[in-house]
């Protein structure tokens, strides 16, 4: 029998009359002869909920008991909505992140998945019921609760379907699907109809919160097909695979992030000593980088430019210091604004695209590019506009 894992983010669930719709959904996917595991987030506005009643609680609350605080709000979810299915007749049985075998490190607050032992959700599977998954959590080998991230219940869904080869992972969002770029600043964004693992996880880099990165990179690691659907409608949504779709275009969709900060960095070290040096401190601080490069307005090899949230800035800075091999200047706040899609950096695309940045009056500050993508820095004040400007790439080559 097919089995399929459907994972149903906070505003899916923010009521019990949304919960019982979500039942029904599951209802009908089992009803048409296909296995279902779903997982679930909090309840919306929850876990924001609980953030600011610890910190009514302490300034610094330890990240230890944050975990055990936050993976209430899943717990709730998942009982919940396993009375709902259970009332509609369906078997239906509820596991934390621990009963479901979800092994993690011990980092807390975004923990590392390192193994999935799911015996539990198999046996009930195999009796035939409905088997709810609290995402966002797990259990450490020495037997912590950990939580996996914003957005970590997508990464528990993608390992459960790895875990049981499910035919697809559908993860059930306030949206109805990628879209070309954000509506509210876009209104003329379409939505896309298939993307590339690797498309999306620029797109997620460049500022898009529609899916967890982690995630992506799983399914794309375990070749875990992803379909992004709204919650509230029936559309076709979004699906994620391995190739993007035969004929598109060569842009994809535009992103953005705001509230960046531009460190650049004076290394002794040779260039690549001294650059892999400072990124694995900045890994192991679990400091995010966004984007890192030779200095763009320096002749010196030495020089390094990397950027990371804003509100990271001044612990980045810290971190490069400490390894006693450069020094880190902060420079004012920054946008990143990305054109994303297939082959996007060859050399006439990104001309024609940094062309119509220059002709929409959007300053660049710094270009970077990978095979999938073609990123600029700019000023906080120009951010739509380069994502406007971008955007009219896509419709030129649509065109």
């Amino acid at each position: 029998m097919k089995l399929v894992v459907q994972k149903f983010g906070g505003s899916c669930l923010a009521s019990p009359q949304r919960i019982l719709s979500v039942a029904d959904r599951i209802a009908a996917t089992r009803k048409s002869g296909t296995q279902v595991i779903a997982v679930v987030s909090a309840m919306g506005g929850t876990t924001d909920r609980l953030l600011a009643l610890a910190k009514e609680i302490s300034a610094e609350p330890q990240k230890r008991e944050l975990d055990m605080l936050l993976t209430a709000g899943e717990r709730i979810s998942m009982a919940l909505l396993s009375m709902a299915i259970n009332s509609m007749g369906w078997g239906a049985i509820s596991f934390t992140g621990s009963q479901s075998g979800i092994i993690t490190d011990d980092g807390h607050g975004e923990a590392s998945i390192v193994d999935v032992k799911a015996h539990r959700i198999r046996d009930e599977i195999d009796r035939g019921r409905i088997v709810i998954v609290a995402g966002f959590q797990g259990v450490s080998l020495t037997k912590e609760v950990t939580t996996l991230g914003r957005g970590g219940s997508d990464l528990t869904a993608v390992r459960l379907a790895a875990a049981f080869a499910a035919e697809r992972c559908e993860l059930y969002k306030d949206v109805a699907g990628v879209f070309t770029a954000d509506p509210r600043i876009v209104p003329g964004a379409r939505r896309i109809g298939r993307l590339s693992y690797d498309e999306l996880v620029e797109l997620i880099g460049a500022g898009s919160q529609v899916v967890q990165d982690r995630a992506v990179l799983a399914a794309k690691r375990y070749q875990v097909p992803l379909h992004i659907k709204s919650g509230f409608s029936e559309t076709e949504g979004t699906m994620v695979t391995r190739e993007p779709a035969t004929g598109e275009i060569g842009a994809r969709g535009v992103g953005m992030r705001k509230g960046v900060c531009r460190i650049t960095v004076e290394t002794s070290d040779p260039a690549r000593e001294g650059a892999t040096r400072i990124l694995a401190a900045l890994a192991s601080a679990r400091i995010p980088v966004h984007l890192a490069g030779a200095a763009l307005e320096r002749g010196d090899s030495k020089g390094l430019t990397i950027v990371v949230d804003s509100d990271q800035a001044k612990r980045a800075r810290e971190v490069i210091e400490i390894t006693g091999t450069a020094k880190a200047v902060l420079e004012d706040e920054m946008s990143l604004v990305s054109l994303v899609g297939h082959r996007v950096s060859s050399p006439d695309l990104a001309a024609k695209a940094l062309a119509d940045l220059i002709e929409g009056d959007v300053p660049v500050k710094g270009v970077c590019s990978t095979p999938t993508s073609l990123t600029c820095i700019t000023t906080p004040e120009k951010t739509e506009d380069a994502v406007r400007a971008l955007h009219k790439r896509i419709e030129a080559e649509e065109g």
